[in-house]
């Protein structure tokens, strides 16, 4: 039997190499094509429950939320245009739209694996962005950096120690477990004295 990884196909380019010029992303979210997937609470709008499909928009309808500082992740450039993730937690629902919310893990299975792997990305960022809302080496409230793939300190080197070097923080993209092993392993060192 063959097992198939759900989470895995991502169809888009994720342009990592542009994600710093704040120029280029401007234009993106000016262009009509560009669509956006709107998540509350950390689930996306879908159109139709029974069929489940993600609800891409265009853009110029959350403006307001974009400007009001609602976290925004460039997901990455797939069928000739941008596509976005949003945190609209905060934003008002938009009138005339028949979206409902549904659970990530609920809808996973029933669409295509390419965008169950989108939705996982924007997920993970946008949650990442809501649990580190702050510059880890000296507290201040830091900024989305690098269309949203990191974070930030808005300070310069300071009396407070936040050093150039430890400005900007980016979300752990490697395994968190290692070993085969189904139960989790406690590292031993020689600073900890033996049991």
């Amino acid at each position: 039997m063959e097992e198939i990884y759900t989470f895995a196909g991502n169809p888009l380019d994720r342009v990592s190499q542009r994600r710093q010029d704040a120029g280029w992303i401007a234009s993106l979210l000016d262009d009509p094509e560009t669509r956006l997937l709107p998540l509350r609470e950390l689930k996306p709008l879908v159109r139709d429950s029974s069929a489940a499909e993600l609800d891409w928009r265009p853009v110029a309808p959350w403006r307001e939320a974009i400007d009001a500082g609602a976290a925004l992740i460039l997901l990455g450039i797939g069928d000739g245009r941008a596509h976005f993730a949003l945190d609209a937690s905060a934003a008002p629902a938009l009138a005339g739209t028949e979206a409902e919310t549904v659970d990530v893990r609920a809808l996973a299975a029933s669409i295509p694996g390419g965008e169950a792997a989108v939705l996982a990305e924007a997920r993970s960022l946008l949650d990442w962005h809501a649990r580190h809302g702050f510059c880890a080496q000296c507290g201040t409230a830091s900024v989305i950096d690098s269309a949203g793939w990191g974070r930030r300190c808005p300070t310069s080197t300071s009396r407070r120690g936040c050093s150039s070097a430890a400005r900007r923080f980016r979300p752990r993209s490697t395994a968190s477990t290692r070993g085969s092993s189904t139960r989790p392993r406690a590292a031993r060192t020689t600073r900890r004295p033996p049991r």
